[in-house]
């Protein structure tokens, strides 16, 4: 934990199209009220930058993992002004 990750994809959205990123632990659960725990994740609203070439403009998001815990992650990205646009990956955070 404590490292940089960069995310970058492209997309046939138009240059100037936001994007929401929502990067979540899939440990996320309902706990008890007693229960200590712990939540990791992180959001932000991205720009669509215009690509090398037609339809393959580009997008990039930078977060920094200080405080997550180990684990298994979803990323979720969605367009905020074509909310039809909806991908998801996974990946593993490793202590």
């Amino acid at each position: 934990m404590g490292d940089r990750i960069r995310m970058t994809g492209t997309t046939i959205l138009s240059p100037g199209n936001q994007l929401l990123i929502e990067v979540s632990s899939l440990a996320f659960a309902p706990t008890n009220k007693t229960d200590e725990t712990r939540f990791s994740g992180t959001s932000a609203v991205v720009t669509v930058e215009k690509g090398p070439a037609d339809s393959q403009n580009t997008w990039n998001y930078i977060f920094d993992t200080t405080g997550f815990v180990p684990g298994d992650y979803q990323v979720l990205i969605t367009g905020i002004q074509v909310p039809a646009f909806q991908k998801s990956a996974y990946f593993t955070l490793l202590p």
